[in-house]
């Protein structure tokens, strides 16, 4: 297994939405190498945020010299 690398690692926050009754979440996903951040309102923004936020990674890693 290839071992795990900043560039790929990120924080995940959940926080109940509302009262929590309802058992739906919002929070921020924080990529670790860059400090970015994005704010969700829903588990199923989660995945596109993540994927978007990892296309935005491979991009400056291709750009860096």
């Amino acid at each position: 297994m290839k071992e795990l690398q900043p560039a790929s690692s990120f924080v995940i926050q959940f926080r109940k939405d509302g009262d929590g009754t309802h058992g739906k979440f919002c929070g921020q996903i924080e990529h670790i190498a860059s400090g970015n951040t994005a704010k969700f309102r829903s588990m199923d923004d989660v995945p596109e945020l993540l994927r978007r936020m990892l296309r935005e990674v491979q991009r400056a890693e291709q750009t860096r010299p």
